[in-house]
């Protein structure tokens, strides 16, 4: 009879005696999905599925949140320039680039702290563009920021 009692007076007292729980981690934000803008290096081009180390070493690129700039690697010149438009509400995220109000390329890309990758194809349609990560892709773009 005193170790009916007895058992759960120590139990209760253990129980007082336990450590308090680990303070919630706060969850790490979640990054902005247009912030593109700043100077990034070229790590890959594909084409077809096919890498082209020559257009990886000529250029690099200049984004802003409303433009997309190629640039040779050597001078600040524009070797292409297309208006952007970010479409983060889509899953993947979405873009397109256009020229003088015709969309000449849609696609889908993920950004990655200071690497963004763009898988896209020519067209004008959001609902065509590529959105397999891991297939292969009309382009895809490996960047890396290299300024902000």
């Amino acid at each position: 009879m005193r170790l009916r009692v007895l058992l759960p007076i120590l139990s209760v007292a253990l129980l007082g005696f336990a450590p308090a729980p680990f303070p919630r981690t706060e969850r790490p934000r979640a990054q902005d999905p247009t912030d593109v803008e700043g100077t990034w290096a070229i790590a890959l081009w594909e084409r077809g599925g096919k890498r082209e180390e020559s257009s990886e070493k000529r250029y690099r690129v200049r984004f802003t949140r409303e433009q997309f700039e190629l640039l040779n690697k050597d001078s600040d010149l524009a070797a292409e320039l297309y208006v952007m438009q970010l479409e983060p509400a889509y899953s993947p995220t979405a873009f397109k680039w256009s020229r003088q109000g015709n969309v000449s390329f849609v696609g889908s890309y993920r950004l990655r702290k200071d690497e963004m990758t763009m898988i896209f194809k020519s067209g004008d349609r959001l609902a065509d563009r590529p959105t397999d990560f891991l297939s292969s892709a009309e382009f895809r773009f490996v960047l890396r920021r290299v300024q902000r």
